[in-house]
């Protein structure tokens, strides 16, 4: 063996270990591709994904799709050849690893923050359904923190229920705050609420400057929505999944086991969209994995967020895309679709 053929050897071997090493390396993507589908007026192992009780219930004969999105995990690394394959693949993405998880955000933080979204989106989900099914919601400011340098600091617990201030009523968090400014800073606040389901006497609150700006009075408090309605909703879902997406799904499944006729009216239906209390439907990532999740399970309609229609990269001819913007109009138009010779027409992207 000559100089020059041990030369390409080693060259060779080189250029080969280097390409290993590449192809072995982990990227700094994330990829997004279809994900699982989930059947919501499907019975699981231990009963309904979605029951509701305390309130009259009807039978369902369709199917309402929530779909969702395989996202590479936060504790793990996309390689180079699947960041490549995952870029050409139809309905795949790839993101820049910070565009998805910020710097600093472990697995167990990004996990939690999707679970979490979860739980909010089924709280709004279940609120939107009701009051777009005519039944009673009543809704109240709740305390979920008491600042420990702040005036209500041993007075307010987290979860006491401000019924009133000032003896006004107050029915939101915004309804709360407003009361509260309205009163010069260093003033006083008669509070009234309700604890562990008693009402207690009214208390007397001194408000204080905000942090963020000085003239506005505060009591040092921070204030969530809470919900009292009778249906009681029980979800079956897979605990593993995440995010805040689902709310429109969940929503419409609600709806459709507490009103008749039958909202499918025995389609398939996919849905996706965040949802908020009063049923306002808002934009969700991960559209086109989500339509083609939708396709491969046998949907033949897909109700989407109208805003999301610009982010689709095709649309699909087997399937009706329907954009829309709240829990109201998704309902009018399966009531379009499921009644034949309306004339009303559709939507579409």
């Amino acid at each position: 063996m000559n100089r020059h053929t041990k030369t390409a050897i080693v060259s060779l071997a080189v250029f080969a270990a280097m390409l290993l090493v590449v192809m072995l390396a982990p990227v700094g993507f994330v990829s997004w591709s279809p994900g699982q589908t989930v059947d919501l007026l499907s019975e699981g192992e231990s009963g309904p994904l979605i029951e509701v009780s305390e309130a009259r219930t009807y039978p369902a004969s369709g199917s309402i799709l929530l779909t969702t999105v395989n996202q590479t995990r936060a504790d793990s690394a996309l390689r180079f050849p699947q960041a490549v394959m995952a870029y050409l693949l139809g309905a795949h993405d790839v993101f820049p690893r910070q565009d998805i998880y910020p710097t600093g955000l472990g697995a167990g933080e990004a996990t939690a923050q999707e679970l979490e979204l979860m739980v909010q989106a089924k709280t709004q989900a279940a609120v939107a359904a009701v009051r777009e099914a005519g039944l009673t919601v009543r809704e109240a400011p709740k305390v979920t923190r008491v600042r420990v340098s702040g005036p209500s600091n041993g007075i307010l617990q987290t979860g006491d229920i401000i019924l009133a201030i000032d003896n006004v009523p107050v029915s939101s968090v915004d309804d709360a705050v407003d009361r509260v400014r309205q009163k010069p800073v260093g003033d006083v606040v008669v509070v009234s609420i309700e604890r562990q389901g008693r009402t207690e006497p009214p208390i007397t609150i001194q408000t204080v400057p905000s942090s963020n700006d000085g003239r506005v009075p505060t009591i040092g408090v921070t204030l969530a929505s809470e919900f009292f309605f009778a249906p009681q909703v029980t979800y079956r879902i897979d605990p593993a999944i995440g995010g805040d997406s689902a709310g429109l799904a969940l929503a419409l499944a609600i709806y459709d086991r507490l009103t008749e006729p039958d909202l499918t009216g025995g389609l398939t239906v996919a849905a996706t969209g965040v949802i908020d209390a009063r049923g306002r439907v808002g934009a969700i990532g991960g559209i086109d994995q989500k339509v083609a999740a939708a396709l491969a399970r046998g949907a033949q309609v897909f109700l989407l967020p109208a805003t999301n229609c610009s982010d689709l990269s095709e649309i699909p001819s087997d399937i009706r895309l329907v954009p829309v913007t709240s829990l109201s109009t998704a309902v009018t138009i399966m009531e379009i679709l499921t009644r034949p010779g309306s004339g009303t027409p559709l939507p579409s992207c």
